[in-house]
């Protein structure tokens, strides 16, 4: 498929540092990709940061080494908020934020765990995708 550009959604991120699993995999894979793009937005580190604190609190140290080792676009709020109101095709509307990014920065595909997404199967062309069919995509 050539260069991807990939939106990673936080509990892509968070299971991805405390399981072993497929997004894992998707994670270590974005340390080794000389082409691929892995993209995130400001809303998604600050959720992350909840969560981790939250849940995971012997993981916090270790996420900071993730983030500090992946190569990994963020997203700041000021390229994608202006975008949030318009978007309603989403039934949750804490989820707009990831599409609102994800048009901002042109990704070829939302990775994310989040059933609310997952049922659109693709926004304004961009295609929506568990963890497991980006690493075949990227393969």
């Amino acid at each position: 498929m050539g260069r991807v550009r990939l939106f990673i959604d936080a509990n892509v991120f968070i299971s991805g540092i405390v399981f072993k699993g497929n997004e894992f995999k998707l994670l270590y894979s974005s340390m080794l990709s000389k082409e691929d793009e892995f993209i995130t937005s400001e809303h998604v580190i600050d959720e992350i940061t909840r969560v981790m604190v939250r849940k995971f609190p012997d993981h916090i140290n270790l996420t900071k080494e993730v983030f500090d080792i992946l190569k990994l676009r963020v997203v700041p709020k000021q390229e994608y908020m202006a975008q949030i109101d318009g978007i309603t095709e989403v039934r949750d509307k804490h989820d707009r934020h990831v599409l609102a990014a994800d048009i901002a920065t042109k990704c070829d595909i939302i990775v994310t765990g989040d059933k609310d997404l997952l049922t659109l199967h693709t926004y304004r062309q961009i295609e929506i995708s568990k963890p497991r069919q980006a690493l075949e995509t990227i393969k």
